[in-house]
């Protein structure tokens, strides 16, 4: 995989990185922009024993390019996360079968990067952060907690004064995994 969508060197400097290929139940969340009801910004996802901790799937971009980005995820007082559902099985395609499996970071991390690498430029009105949540959710079973994204809401945000914030680490504030 192109490693500018490669998530893995990102997760395993985590904890994650322990338990790469251990199949875990995990919990996951949609961290919001400034506004409590904005856009999906990023995705946070968190084992359900807590054993590893709290990671981000980010978007960045560079030269107009979608990126991968992840951190370590500690949450703050002024984020707002909302919780999307938990996982222990996906659908995966193994040896050109789909199958149903428990899911592992390093199962996750790959379809984090299969949908930044099918997304190619980056652009505010059809290819954003808020996209890359919804296919990401949408991969995951858990598509009945996507959030429409319409020129007309991003309008309606954009004249609201809200923008996207950028991260110390250069990343939009916008996917979180």
């Amino acid at each position: 995989m192109n490693e500018r969508y490669d998530f893995a060197p990102l997760l395993k400097k985590s904890n994650y990185g322990q338990g790469w290929d251990v199949p875990l139940k995990f919990e996951v969340f949609v961290l919001k922009g400034e506004l409590k009801d904005s856009f999906h910004h990023a995705i946070v996802i968190k084992d359900s024993k807590g054993e590893f901790g709290c990671v981000t799937l980010e978007l960045g971009k560079e030269d107009g390019v979608v990126v991968a980005r992840s951190r370590v995820y500690q949450k703050k007082s002024e984020d707002h996360l909302e919780k999307m559902g938990m996982i222990d099985k996906i659908k995966v395609k193994v040896g050109g079968k789909k199958m149903r499996m428990k899911p592992t970071m390093n199962i996750l991390a790959q379809i984090a990067g299969n949908i930044l690498r099918k997304m190619g430029n980056y652009d505010t009105l059809d290819n954003n952060c808020q996209d890359f949540c919804n296919h990401f959710l949408g991969h995951i079973g858990l598509s009945d907690k996507q959030y429409p994204t319409t020129p007309e809401i991003i309008a309606n945000y954009a004249v609201a004064g809200t923008s996207a914030a950028t991260t110390s680490s250069g990343a939009r504030s916008c996917i979180v995994m």
